[in-house]
């Protein structure tokens, strides 16, 4: 098995009105909606929904073009606060770190931070 076959959670959250959001380590050219990631520990399954890219720097993402983008609008209440969100969010993509939409498949919980989800082909 590759590092291409597996995704890191290194966030997780469950949102209300928006589901399950992580942040995702993985090497991959993208992972297309509908893709299913399994738990190497749980034997839980996900499904991409899509990437989540945030609209005040959306010509500076890093994009696969073969993933289904939602575009997330944040307010800031300073400049500052919107540059170091920039800077943040490049940091993270320059180390394979990326946000998505998840929906449980056959249940509703997040995976948990730390957990290895092998990409199902």
């Amino acid at each position: 098995m590759s590092k291409n076959d597996i995704a890191v959670v290194k966030e997780s959250f469950s949102i209300t009105n928006r589901g399950i959001v992580v942040e995702l380590r993985h090497h991959r050219q993208g992972l297309p909606a509908q893709t299913i990631l399994a738990s190497k520990t749980t034997g839980r399954q996900w499904q991409v929904i899509c990437r989540l890219v945030f609209a005040h720097m959306i010509d500076e993402h890093v994009m696969f073009a073969n993933e289904s983008i939602k575009p997330i609008v944040l307010s800031f209440s300073h400049v500052e606060r919107l540059e170091q969100s920039r800077l943040d969010v490049l940091e993270r993509e320059r180390n394979y770190i990326f946000e998505y939409q998840l929906q449980g498949v056959d249940h509703s919980e997040k995976p948990s931070v730390g957990e290895l989800l092998q990409v199902m082909h």
